[in-house]
C-alpha cells in the first residue's frame, strides 16, 4: 500500500516531503519488522492471531510467532529494503522524465502558437 502510495505521489508530483515522509515510514517498518522477527519484543502479540492450537499446527516452535535467526532477518529485511528502493528510483526517473517531456510538449506548443500568430499576418 505504501510503495502505491509513493507511486503516485511522485507521478501526481505532489509535494516531495510527502513522498519523503512515507519512504522514511515505510523503511522504518521494515527495521521494525526485523527486530521484531528477530528478539521478538511483542509487536506480532499485538496483532489478532489464530487461536494457539491453530498456530501450533501452522508453525514448528514452541514460541509463536517463531524467532527468527538475525541473519535470516536481516537478509529479507535487506531485500526487502533494496526492492523498495529500486521501486523508489526506477518510478522517480519516469516521473522526472514524464515531467520533462510535459514541459517540451508546452514549448512546442507555445512555439506552434508563435509561427501560426506571425503567419496570420502575412497574405499568403
Amino acid at each position: 500500500f505504501f510503495v502505491l502510495l509513493i507511486d503516485v505521489c511522485l507521478v501526481c508530483r505532489f509535494k516531495s516531503r510527502v513522498a519523503k515522509t512515507l519512504v522514511g515510514a515505510l523503511l522504518l517498518w521494515f527495521v521494525l519488522l526485523f527486530f521484531e522477527s528477530s528478539f521478538r519484543f511483542g509487536l506480532f502479540d499485538l496483532s489478532h492471531l489464530p487461536s494457539q492450537e491453530d498456530r501450533r499446527e501452522i508453525y514448528n516452535c514452541t514460541t509463536l510467532p517463531c524467532k527468527r535467526h538475525v541473519l535470516d532477518a536481516f537478509n529479507t529485511c535487506l531485500g526487502q529494503i533494496m526492492v523498495f528502493l529500486l521501486d523508489f528510483y526506477f518510478t522517480r526517473g519516469f516521473a522526472r522524465s514524464v515531467e520533462q517531456e510535459r514541459e517540451n510538449m508546452n514549448k512546442v506548443v507555445i512555439a506552434a502558437e508563435d509561427i501560426a500568430t506571425s503567419l496570420s499576418h502575412f497574405d499568403i
